[in-house]
């Protein structure tokens, strides 16, 4: 699988933040911390729009100048992502920070007037006061201070998905911790026999190309993209992608028509089965995206 699962665009922003202030990085004559939170979107390919309609209607006071791209309440809008609670922020979303009435300021009080990306543990890097700066969100006066989160559009996307990596297993339900998971594709393309349904009197092929999804029994009539990868122990590498309403599935680098793969979680352990057969895995994902 070409890395399409969650540690792409995700994982590539909070790196290219890390990245940064690794570098002490400085966005140029104008030390705006929006300029930073932008470039960090802008160089994974995934640049962020301008809010036409930001939480707060503040102006430059003292200059006159009005809002744009590099000022903070410029990503603080639906246009950006959904609000929400500073409480609730996970990593990648947008942590901003009001103007608690400081007399030097040019803006008005309550206003937002910083912006950074939280990476966790309500902790976020940002950049301020001319360099980079990383640490707990009460580095900013405490709770009077914080705006609100924003989670880009992007990350907000339901999707669920089970995946085991060096021994660790992590699972989620429609972008929920899941402690349990029974999750199932399967590729049918090779004849009539398989996912062929008959319906008003017309043979079709169900999901993308002869892919039918299940999640916990339950069947998934509408998903955007699936993707799967499965190494065992017998040196078989099992890949199988579903976008934009085509499929394609293979091992070992050798394309296959037909491939039904089931992973269960249950007690903190993954069992995985190919074809109705066994198989024990060293490394597996399945990475189910749901339309909106």
């Amino acid at each position: 699988m070409a890395d399409h699962d969650d540690s792409d665009l995700k994982t590539k922003v909070l790196k290219e933040a890390e990245n940064l202030y690794q570098q002490n990085w400085k966005p140029g004559k104008k030390d705006h911390c929006a300029k930073f939170v932008r470039h960090c979107f802008e160089n994974v390919g995934y640049p962020l729009l301008e809010t036409k309609n930001p939480s707060d209607l503040a102006l430059c006071l003292k200059h006159g100048d009005t809002l744009g791209a590099t000022y903070a309440n410029s990503l603080a809008g639906d246009e950006i992502g959904r609000k929400l609670p500073m409480d609730q922020a996970q990593p990648g979303d947008l942590i901003f920070f009001n103007n608690v009435g400081n007399f030097d300021s040019d803006y008005l009080q309550g206003t937002i007037v910083h912006v950074g990306i939280c990476i966790g543990d309500h902790t976020c890097i940002d950049h301020e006061d001319h360099c980079m700066h990383k640490g707990p969100f009460a580095d900013y006066a405490g709770p009077g201070r914080w705006a609100e989160a924003r989670r880009p559009k992007l990350f907000d996307i339901p999707r669920t998905r089970i995946q085991l990596e060096k021994g660790k297993l992590t699972q989620t339900l429609r972008n929920t911790k899941a402690y349990g998971l029974d999750v199932l594709v399967n590729l049918s393309t090779s004849g009539v026999t398989g996912l062929l349904k008959q319906e008003a009197g017309k043979m079709h092929l169900p999901g993308g190309g002869g892919l039918e999804v299940f999640v916990n029994d339950a069947k998934v009539p509408h998903y955007k993209a699936v993707w799967l990868r499965l190494d065992d122990i017998e040196c078989h590498s099992y890949r199988l992608s579903y976008q934009h309403g085509h499929t394609t599935a293979s091992v070992n680098g050798a394309k296959i028509p037909d491939l039904k793969c089931q992973m269960t979680s249950k007690g903190g352990a993954l069992h995985v089965r190919v074809n109705d057969k066994e198989v024990h895995a060293r490394g597996a994902v399945i990475d189910i995206v749901y339309v909106t």
